[in-house]
């Protein structure tokens, strides 16, 4: 599949999910766990700190639900054009059944991708435990939002985060602000770590660390990994002429 092929289809995506957000009513538990401008801020925020190309968005219902829920779905919808159309963000709306169904292992052809799971209810759990099994975890990046109860430990007992892998969980403070933290394991057998990633609020915006990936995360805590060397400034190749 070509780029080209790759971007139509998540185009047609865009406009299927749409449709078929408009035909499902909403769930009896609201799909938002935050504000509309919570959401939008803050994914934002993390979009532009990492230059991610394309934001989907994972509401994890496959559940018809009732008329009065539709206001959840306008909120998804206007989610979604408020990066696509205002912000020119390609922003997909999806559950995991349907990214397994229409985009599966093809999302190796998005470039910098931002996966946002914008609750931590059961289904959406269950499914993306299901897909974990089988994607890169490095490959995108992740946005978990939680509520105030839930646990990120909890949430993902079941799911390897690889030590390489930029994996956000958001989870208000009892001042509103939106604590960020950066969570990981450094081997399949290790238990689950994190550490202060960065903020958000309305006063003072999204803030992101100065240090890298590798920076924050030197500390090993006694476990070895394998690593590689090149020196660049030696030929990996020499020619005996003699």
């Amino acid at each position: 599949m070509t780029n080209f092929q790759f971007h139509t289809t998540l185009l047609l995506l865009c406009v299927s999910s749409c449709v078929y957000l408009d035909i499902l009513p909403v769930e009896t538990e609201s799909i938002l766990i935050r504000p509309y401008y919570v959401y939008k801020n803050l994914i934002k925020g993390v979009h532009d700190y990492f230059n991610n190309t394309c934001i989907i968005l994972f509401h994890g219902s496959s559940k018809l639900i009732e008329d009065e829920g539709l206001q959840e779905m306008d909120g998804l919808l206007t989610l979604q054009t408020q990066f696509s159309k205002y912000l020119h963000i390609r922003t997909v709306i999806m559950d995991f059944h349907m990214f397994k169904n229409r985009v599966e292992k093809t999302y190796h052809h998005i470039k910098r991708p931002l996966f946002v799971l914008l609750n931590d209810f059961k289904e959406i759990r269950e499914q993306f435990v299901s897909v974990s099994k089988w994607i890169t975890m490095a490959y995108p990046t992740w946005l978990l939002f939680l509520r105030d109860e839930t646990r990120f430990e909890e949430f993902l007992s079941d799911v390897y985060v690889p030590f390489d892998c930029v994996f956000m969980v958001a989870q208000r403070d009892s001042q509103g602000t939106e604590i960020i933290q950066d969570v990981y394991r450094i081997g399949k057998e290790d238990y689950l770590r994190s550490m202060m990633f960065g903020m958000w609020n309305s006063s003072h915006g999204f803030q992101g660390p100065l240090l890298g990936l590798y920076q924050r995360r030197h500390d090993l805590h006694g476990h070895n990994i394998r690593v590689v060397a090149i020196n660049l400034h030696q030929p990996l190749l020499q020619i005996d002429k003699s």
